[in-house]
């Protein structure tokens, strides 16, 4: 299995292993770091035909984490002041596909992910 693996890593992993990469989508995750593996379909272990495709879901990290720092804090909060009703480019993050523009449904799904990113932080730090 690849998953939880840096997405360079699978890939060599699953060529050096006699198969394909697939289709490879991304999906936002708080608990997989972005550009590490999310899932994998078939999954590990399971048999396969030689030369086959293995699709791959990437980690966009945590919904919110505009600057991939690993949380979601004020340097977030900065660039979607700065892409605000313009052309978005990174904070266009509600739904996943967005809408088109940075407004305040975004900020909505930064400010309740910084309170997940807080807990998360919180609990690392306690444990």
């Amino acid at each position: 299995t690849v998953t939880g693996s840096a997405q360079a890593i699978a890939q060599s992993a699953i060529t050096g292993a006699g198969f394909t990469v697939g289709t490879i989508s991304q999906s936002f995750s708080n608990t997989v770091a972005a550009g590490n593996i999310l899932s994998q379909n078939p999954g590990g272990g399971t048999s396969a035909i030689a030369g086959s495709p293995v699709n791959l879901e990437i980690s966009r990290g945590i919904r919110g984490d505009l600057n991939v720092d690993g949380t979601v804090d004020i340097g977030d909060i900065g660039i979607l002041s700065e892409e605000w009703l313009g052309t978005p480019v990174l904070a266009d993050i509600e739904p996943d596909s967005g809408d088109g523009t940075v407004n305040f449904a975004d900020f909505a799904v930064l400010a309740a992910n910084w309170a997940l990113s807080r807990r998360a932080s919180s609990a690392e730090w306690s444990a």
